[in-house]
């Protein structure tokens, strides 16, 4: 009886105020993270249209939402709410119960002791995962961002998909056509012609006329049914070709940020891994550089969000052409950035990191008549097979940590400290 009443009560509030704007659900088991989320996010819009938040605060009661409410954009979910499993059970009712694969889901989790963030993403179908703790005001802003950006492209693929099965049922309509052969359509005409003994030459000469009438206006019609289906094959090996070429596009924004246009967390946690595996083939090591834009925060607050994306990008594309072709480059989130340096020890990693910090301070960045002075910190780990992928990650973000809070504009590793 509780169970239809959620349902019937989310579904008819929803149903009531059908309005334009994205839909974002809240699904988190505390209270004070519902109210700073949207503190946050309540003046934010995306392609002119606002957000409407939705709140749930159980595994229960998120599941009863989905199911009543097809259209939501984003959900920002929590993973332990009142199990540990909670938000991974909610994700697999998204993906496999529901077949959704549209929303996007960004997990947030204050407890990453429970379940590593590398084994979440590899293993379950979402699209961000964040730690509550790192969740500023800008990076929160971020996901979303780029969250209804993903949103967005999917749904105009799925729109493409239903204009596809629009193009195969007309097809398979014309092609089910009861379209008699010319042959028989003769035949058929001539059964109502009788030979009568002693007609007239003139009167066999017009029934002739008339049956190779028939014969053409049938040759016609079969023709014009025979160009109609080329082209409908024609328009459908197009659609098919869009669909591949979507399908391909949808996998490669899973794996890129959409802002910077480098690859993302996803893409470069399948790196990683693929250069551990070097390493035990070759036994040559690889090193690890995370590195954060100074004072990010204030360009934001001072010059907007628009020049916090412009700042990303230049940086993104300074960063890009400084690092060797072997090298490979991720926005990590938020204003970190991290590279893989493959069959690099640290004391050459440290060459190509000063080389970075160098390049990002010589950078133009443009800002109306204003120069936008522009400068990065860097840590650095070099791959120790004693630990796991994270603790790696982990190394060089702490000595990114005690590099931002000596001095920044430096480069740090085993808390020694460079310019």
């Amino acid at each position: 009886m509780e169970q239809n009443f959620i349902f019937k009560k989310y579904k008819e509030e929803i149903e009531l105020k059908e309005t334009k704007k994205w839909r974002v659900l809240i699904a988190d088991d505390e209270e004070q993270i519902h109210e700073i989320t949207k503190l946050v996010l309540k003046n934010v819009k995306f392609d002119n249209l606002e957000i409407e938040f939705i709140d749930t605060y159980s595994e229960k009661e998120t599941k009863e939402v989905l199911r009543a409410i097809s259209n939501i954009a984003v959900l920002f979910l929590d993973v332990v709410m009142e199990n540990d499993d909670s938000g991974l059970n909610v994700v697999r009712h998204i993906r496999e119960e529901l077949e959704n694969n549209s929303i996007q889901i960004v997990m947030r989790t204050g407890q990453t002791f429970k379940i590593p963030p590398k084994e979440i993403i590899e293993n379950y179908e979402i699209n961000d995962y964040k730690e509550k703790t790192e969740l500023t005001a800008d990076k929160l802003y971020m996901s979303l961002i780029q969250a209804l950006r993903s949103y967005k492209t999917l749904d105009q693929l799925t729109n493409n998909k239903h204009a596809l099965k629009g193009v195969a049922k007309v097809s398979s309509d014309l092609f089910s056509e009861n379209i008699p052969s010319s042959g028989l359509s003769v035949v058929e005409e001539m059964e109502n012609f009788e030979i009568i003994e002693g007609i007239s030459e003139d009167s066999i000469k017009k029934r002739n006329q008339t049956l190779k009438e028939l014969v053409k206006n049938r040759t016609e019609k079969l023709e014009n049914k025979n160009i109609e289906l080329i082209k409908i094959q024609k328009s459908l090996e197009m659609k098919q070709e869009e669909l591949k070429n979507a399908l391909n596009n949808v996998r490669r924004i899973s794996r890129t940020d959409l802002l910077t246009k480098l690859p993302n967390r996803r893409y470069m946690l399948e790196k990683i891994n693929e250069e551990i595996e070097r390493y035990k083939r070759n036994g040559k090591n690889f090193s690890i550089i995370i590195a954060d834009i100074d004072f990010f925060k204030k360009f934001n607050d001072t010059y907007g969000h628009e020049i916090g994306d412009l700042v990303l990008k230049e940086v993104s594309k300074t960063l890009n052409k400084t690092k060797r072709e072997t090298d490979f480059l991720a926005r990590w989130g938020g204003e970190e950035f991290l590279i893989i340096l493959p069959e690099t020890t640290i004391d050459q990693a440290l060459i190509s990191a000063e080389r970075f910090r160098k390049d990002i301070m010589d950078m133009k960045c443009k800002c109306e008549n204003e120069i936008l002075k522009v400068t990065m910190t860097f840590g650095i780990s070099e791959y120790n097979k004693l630990l796991n992928i994270d603790k790696n990650i982990d190394q060089a973000d702490q000595a990114l940590y005690e590099g931002k809070k000596e001095r920044n504009c430096c480069i740090c590793y085993d808390n020694n400290i460079i310019l």
